[in-house]
């Protein structure tokens, strides 16, 4: 019979088929262009099917057919011979059944360890050592703190009042300025939820390893540690990826700002804060980048991690202009840039956007507002970054820039 017979007839793929032939496993007969399949293939085939069932490999499976045709064995050897190799499969299998037992023991083990462990939660909110960084954005005066719910320091829920008639609203701990927007997500998942498990599942292997690659660079260069009794601002704060990556080289005595236009966004990372509480005050505040309600030079550390890239997608200018007013003299820039080595045909990112993914005008934009360049990392390329990353196309190498610098003068 023909191979598509013989597939059908052993409820199988022709393409399984074809494998076993291609590991000597099955000899047809080639008659004519066309293999033909007699009773010594079925056998063998019978055979196959026994032996994986018995839970051998097709490596084995080789070594046994090898015996069977060339030894020729006669029904005592052949017992014999599979008596030999089955006894040594048993106590393979017991083996595996032992280790797989103590492994799933230990498994237990470790479950009931992290349910029964504690982790110390508090309140999330704003913090009242944070309140007098906040200025009116319509008057640009002080604002006092009314009808607040305060737990340990934290303002969870309240207004912030100016006599000018303008109100903020602090609501579930996050400090809710103009701008504030709730996006379209991919995760359908509360805030209670892990995404992260689905974000690492659906994003290329290899841009997982350049965003650790570059968080781990600036773990181990940046003078995080340097900066005392001072406040840092991060624009685009997001999910809070290099936050939770980095705060154990923070001072406890620094105040760390964190902006996102994403109240989701801010809402899941108030929950998990909540449940690992920082060494250091936290504000979070969802507002434009471009109308953040802080003093001006009040700021000892710019962290632009991502705030410029996403901005960029839809605006031409260089966002961090905007962002000058509140640093102090001679305040360090740390940012990271997403960029492009070359565009495709296809490109999602329209050409008036370009100049701001490309290394030269952003170093050039950054060398025109003073800045002096201490430390760089420029990482490998990625073509790919999965559901969750997708702002790039085939055939597009992206990369990472870490740049730390310093304003030498005042503009």
């Amino acid at each position: 019979m023909r191979i598509g017979e013989f597939a059908k007839m052993n409820s199988t793929t022709i393409d399984t088929v074809r494998h076993y032939m291609s590991l000597n496993l099955i000899f047809p007969e080639k008659k004519h262009s066309q293999y033909d399949f007699d009773n010594r293939c079925q056998s063998d085939f019978d055979d196959i099917l026994r032996f994986k069932t018995l839970g051998f490999s097709l490596q084995e499976i080789q070594t046994f057919m090898a015996f069977k045709r060339i030894g020729r064995l006669s029904g005592y050897e052949k017992s014999l011979y599979y008596q030999s190799l089955f006894e040594q499969r048993l106590s393979e299998l017991d083996l595996q059944i032992q280790t797989l037992t103590d492994s799933k023991e230990l498994l237990a083990s470790e479950i009931s360890t992290l349910k029964s462990t504690s982790f110390p939660t508090r309140p999330f909110g704003v913090p009242l050592s944070c309140l007098s960084l906040v200025i009116c954005p319509k008057c640009g005066g002080n604002m006092m703190l009314d009808r607040a719910q305060v737990k340990m320091q934290q303002v969870v829920n309240g207004l912030l009042v100016c006599p000018c008639g303008e109100n903020l609203t602090i609501s579930d701990g996050i400090l809710i300025a103009q701008g504030a927007k709730k996006q379209p997500h991919y995760f359908q998942s509360d805030i209670t939820d892990v995404y992260l498990d689905e974000y690492i599942e659906k994003t290329d292997p290899d841009y997982l390893t350049h965003l650790y690659k570059t968080f781990e660079w600036g773990y181990k260069n940046i003078p995080l540690a340097d900066f005392q009794d001072s406040t840092f601002l991060e624009i685009g704060i997001g999910h809070g990826f290099f936050l939770r990556y980095c705060f154990e080289k923070m001072h406890p005595s620094i105040r760390y700002v964190a902006v996102d236009h994403d109240i989701d966004k801010l809402k899941w990372l108030s929950y998990r804060l909540s449940r690992t509480p920082m060494p250091f005050d936290i504000m979070l505040i969802a507002c434009d980048f471009t109308t953040i309600p802080l003093r001006n030079q009040s700021i000892d550390l710019l962290l632009d991690i991502s705030g410029s890239s996403n901005y960029a997608f839809d605006h031409t200018e260089f966002l961090l202009p905007q962002l000058l007013k509140y640093m102090k003299t001679q305040a360090p820039l740390l940012s990271g840039y997403l960029l492009f080595e070359n565009f495709g045909k296809q490109s999602k990112i329209s050409p008036e956007y370009r100049p701001n993914f490309r290394l030269t005008p952003v170093l050039e934009s950054l060398k025109s507002l003073g800045f002096e360049e201490q430390l760089s990392y420029r990482s490998d390329f990625v073509h790919k970054g999965g559901v969750y990353e997708n702002f790039f196309t085939d055939g597009e190498r992206v990369f990472s820039y870490l740049y730390y610098g310093v304003r030498n003068e005042p503009l």
